[in-house]
């Protein structure tokens, strides 16, 4: 009994100090590969990179002037997170696709809605209960 239990610490101390042997070979790998990038007469203070000046055209607007300018979809998008199952990924993708209104969302088919979001095997995704909250909303429904 007693050479059993000898023999398995004799075993543990051997797996620590193979750890342990190992362990210290990969830090010197590391250090050393390190170290080695640089030349040895390089010198390795930091020094910031310099700025360089830059011209900016300020004639020309960088948002439209007028609201005539501005797209239809630009102006108004209702919050698609408020129907039960549309996160933000959802949201992003029907807004790609030109689905900015909940009168927008309810006008599509549940089939065309499942191709936009792409929605994963294991999401659950319920478009037909999303056109009947957007046609709610809408106060169609």
């Amino acid at each position: 009994m007693e050479t059993r239990e000898h023999g398995s610490r004799r075993s543990l101390l051997g797996c620590i100090s193979f750890a342990l042997m190992m362990g210290a070979a990969l830090v010197w790998m590391l250090l050393r590969r390190r170290t080695g990038t640089l030349p040895v007469n390089e010198d390795r203070t930091y020094s910031p990179p310099q700025a360089t000046s830059v011209e900016i055209d300020i004639t020309t607007p960088l948002v439209a002037e007028s609201p005539e300018e501005a797209s239809p979809a630009e102006e108004h998008r209702d919050h698609l997170e408020t129907i039960h199952g549309i996160g933000p990924k959802f949201a992003e993708r029907l807004h790609a696709a030109g689905v900015h209104t909940f009168s927008a969302l309810s006008a599509q088919s549940p089939n065309r809605l499942l191709e936009i979001v792409q929605a994963q095997p294991w999401q659950k995704v319920e478009p037909e209960r999303w056109i009947q909250e957007a046609k709610a909303l809408t106060g169609l429904g």
